[in-house]
């Protein structure tokens, strides 16, 4: 279900905390799916809503720091199975990975089975032809964080 939210962004600090006053706030309107809502249901829900806004963050000191993680992996899900079929022309077919983060223009460094393969910035896909068996592909982005998601690729 969408919401559609009012979102103050306060421009004076106060005196006590050092965040911002709500009397001297200005209004600006976002569109969202739920606050806050995971990248990867951001990332599904901006294919076909561009006027879709990611809210901003909160300043940082002043509660609500943003518990979500910035990044979340779109493909493979945790553990999948997958089977890679041979293409027309004969060749080995790839598995394409791809990840959603919070900041649209994020630096993600690739690594699969602790091996660095890329780095991607904006658009965060990558294709490959692991070999059969278990495998993990690790991402760090620009500021240290990281995820990782195991998977496994079937023999033929």
């Amino acid at each position: 279900m969408l919401v559609l939210f009012i979102i103050r962004l306060l421009l004076l600090p106060m005196k006590d905390t050092g965040c911002m006053k709500i009397v001297q706030a200005k209004n600006l309107r976002y569109t969202a799916i739920g606050s806050p809502c995971p990248p990867r249901w951001e990332w599904y829900y901006k294919q076909h809503h561009l006027e879709y806004r990611t809210l901003p963050p909160f300043k940082p000191g002043c509660g609500g720091e943003d518990a979500r993680p910035p990044m979340q992996f779109i493909y493979p899900d945790m553990n999948a199975r997958v089977f890679l079929p041979r293409q027309l022309d004969g060749s080995a077919g790839e598995i394409t990975f791809e990840l959603a983060h919070s900041r649209s223009h994020a630096t993600v460094y690739w690594h699969l089975d602790d091996e660095f393969i890329t780095q991607t910035e904006d658009f965060h896909k990558v294709s490959l032809i692991p070999s059969p068996g278990k495998h993990s592909m690790t991402v760090v982005d620009d500021q240290g964080n990281s995820i990782s998601v195991t998977f496994h690729v079937q023999g033929k």
